[in-house]
């Protein structure tokens, strides 16, 4: 049996499409976040040393996209606001509220991919590294996804979102 390189090449993409799916449904439940015309990070860093970030402090005000830490663990502020009196639950690696903020858990290591999810009508844009701007990067428009996976790895750095259209909800994943 004579095998073709594009057929091996196409093989190995769907291999790593079932693999990423796979990791999707083993991970943490979709951040989902609601974009308007400023800039919002809806993916934080990876790969972040113990140092980086702020450390969780009883009470504090936080921002959108935040990194905290605490205990030797990463959490990203999904939404402004104020933290809670008692610290983050360290076994929780999905998804907690901490006073009036939602935090997400920033998993160790690199990461290998992520899926971002229009969830309604409209456009925004995807920027990485730093705030997405209206009008300019990779555009999403009308319920649709973008996927971002490589052999080499996915960027590392944080995921910016901004609408073109006034108000939407953008859900991310990332394995």
């Amino acid at each position: 049996m004579k095998l073709e390189t594009g057929n091996l090449k196409f093989g190995m993409a769907v291999l790593s499409f079932v693999v990423g799916l796979m990791a999707c449904a083993l991970a943490a439940p979709p951040v989902s976040v609601d974009v308007g015309p400023m800039a919002v990070k809806i993916l934080p860093e990876r790969n972040l040393s113990l140092s980086y970030g702020m450390s969780w402090a009883a009470t504090n005000a936080v921002a959108q996209g935040d990194i905290l830490r605490w205990s030797n663990q990463h959490y990203m502020a999904v939404n402004a606001g104020t933290l809670g009196t008692n610290a983050p639950d360290t076994t929780v690696t999905g998804i907690q509220t901490n006073g009036t903020v939602v935090l997400s858990y920033v998993e160790k290591g690199p990461r290998l991919g992520f899926v971002l999810q229009l969830q309604d009508a409209g456009s925004v844009r995807i920027n990485l590294n730093s705030p997405a701007v209206p009008g300019i990067g990779i555009q999403i428009e009308g319920e649709k996804s973008l996927w971002q996976e490589s052999d080499r790895g996915s960027p590392q750095g944080a995921v910016w979102v901004v609408s073109d259209s006034g108000s939407n909800t953008v859900s991310a994943l990332e394995w």
